[in-house]
């Protein structure tokens, strides 16, 4: 909680009936010691000023509420500016001093991350909003300026794309594809469906393990702790508001989907759940 709500711990135990646990402790802990005395000066004067607007509004669910969105969206912003702001400074110095022309950039990000959506933070989930990141790459003189593909690609994907630009061997145990062909030509990749597994429970977050499948067109999620499946038509609801695992008009489509989703694991030999899923 310390983490999320940008709160000195010392002001925690002043908040009746919460009780941060150690990890939330450690987490700040461990970000502040790295920062500069300078630094924690200004930091600690926003903390106590953020605790004191806790301590007040403690009893006010919906001012509470108000002000930890608006700490969470403040923070997220400064850091978004903040990136922007020294890829800025790395591409200017690639430029000026003429390595540019034989570096290849590449900005991506581990998973998406939810800003209220749903009325969810943090990220986590097969749903687009985590699923979804962002992949940008420079490459002077081979990638067009300005050029968008919509192909579906993972992060397994850059490991094979690296080696296949440096003209090295690609190791057959390696299980992305290298996007090479893609960013020089615009050639559509050869991959119609993207495999998702996330099972870090109950670390953090106590999101439910599950895995699932996603085309461009339809997704499909298991939670199986849970024995629950979700099936999405992503052209018609791309929000994912509406789900479909009982649709009679789906049947047919979420058979074939979940045929797939046992392919694939098979293909990426990920059987921590044991057994065909039906």
């Amino acid at each position: 909680l310390a983490s999320d709500l940008k709160i000195d711990p010392q002001y925690l135990n002043d908040i009746p009936d919460l009780k941060p646990s150690q990890n939330d402790v450690a987490v700040y802990n461990s970000s502040f010691a790295r920062m500069p005395e300078s630094e924690k000066t200004e930091l600690k004067a926003i903390f106590a000023e953020r605790g004191k607007l806790v301590q007040k509004h403690h009893a006010d669910k919906k001012e509470l509420l108000r002000l930890k969105y608006q700490w969470y969206m403040q923070d997220y912003m400064a850091c978004v500016a903040s990136i922007d702001e020294n890829v800025g400074r790395l591409l200017n110095y690639l430029d000026s001093t003429g390595l540019s022309k034989n570096t290849i950039v590449m900005y991506t990000g581990d998973q998406g991350f939810y800003l209220g959506e749903n009325g969810w933070f943090d990220k986590r989930w097969m749903y687009d909003v985590s699923m979804q990141a962002p992949l940008l790459m420079r490459w002077p003189g081979k990638i067009k300026a300005g050029s968008i593909n919509s192909d579906q690609v993972q992060n397994i994907d850059f490991a094979p794309t690296m080696l296949d630009i440096a003209e090295t061997a690609i190791p057959d145990w390696m299980q992305g594809i290298s996007l090479k062909k893609q960013l020089l030509s615009n050639t559509p990749l050869q991959r119609e469906y993207l495999y998702y597994h996330y099972y870090e429970y109950p670390i953090d977050h106590y999101v439910a393990p599950h895995l699932g499948v996603r085309s461009k067109n339809f997704k499909l999620v298991y939670f199986y702790t849970h024995n629950e499946w979700e099936f999405y038509d992503l052209k018609k609801d791309p929000t994912e508001q509406k789900n479909l695992i009982k649709s009679t008009a789906h049947a047919k489509e979420i058979a074939r989907y979940k045929t797939i989703l046992n392919q694939l694991r098979d293909q990426y030999d990920d059987h921590e759940v044991a057994g065909e899923l039906k």
